[in-house]
């Protein structure tokens, strides 16, 4: 439970825009730069609704909560988003004291030490976190089968074009362009390999790469589509 900073809420008149790592309220857009951490290499601005009335906040996370996560990208990955108890600021009786539940990334960056931030919008996506899966306030985060409306099914890809990975990817876009050489398909793939990025998302912009080449893409089978 954190602390209600009441000292510096009542001396400014608007809500807090956002809150840092420790629900310090922050006033302004958000800025990777300007989270809690000086030394992060990740830094996500998450939607957040306290579980007991609802109240929306948004939450900066700058590292896992959980140790099997290596990273935010991971953790986005495996829905291990994880903030903990909500701001302080009295939205309801019992909130300060219970969990929040993560409901979107709605900004992801990541940097080298050192150097300029980057933003990687691929990870701005839904969490959808199993708290939510009988909630009714959340039905907008599910479909009519009662599955995520933002799936997250494919893990971030590592930073070099090789591996298991490139291999599965490389793999599924020759079934997708048969007409295609090898060739043409790893060129493709590499043009548009960026550390971090969902490999769903890398697969869909080979495919672009692709199709401007015009390589015809194969169709699908009638009979069992």
């Amino acid at each position: 439970m954190y602390t209600n900073y009441s000292d510096i809420r009542s001396r400014i008149c608007e809500e807090p825009s956002w809150f840092d790592e420790s629900a310090v309220p922050r006033y302004g857009p958000f800025k990777p730069d300007a989270v809690a951490n000086f030394y992060a290499r990740e830094a996500a601005l998450v939607l957040a609704a306290c579980q007991c009335c609802g109240h929306h906040f948004r939450l900066a996370i700058s590292q896992p909560f959980f140790k099997e996560d290596p990273d935010v990208a991971t953790a986005i990955c495996h829905r291990g988003l994880h903030y903990g108890d909500p701001p302080n600021v009295g939205c309801c009786e019992a909130g300060p004291s219970t969990t929040v539940v993560e409901l979107e990334v709605l900004e992801y960056w990541w940097r080298r030490l050192g150097y300029d931030w980057n933003r990687e919008a691929s990870f701005e996506v839904g969490v959808v976190s199993e708290v939510m899966s009988d909630d009714y306030r959340y039905e907008a985060y599910y479909d009519v089968d009662r599955n995520p409306e933002f799936p997250l099914s494919f893990g971030s890809i590592p930073k070099e074009p090789n591996g298991a990975q490139f291999e599965e990817l490389v793999a599924e876009l020759l079934t997708r362009y048969p007409a295609a050489p090898r060739e043409a398909v790893e060129a493709a793939l590499r043009s548009v390999w960026t550390e971090r990025m969902f490999s769903r998302r890398c697969f869909q912009l080979a495919e672009d790469a692709l199709a401007g080449f015009q390589w015809p893409a194969a169709r699908p089978d009638r009979d069992g589509a």
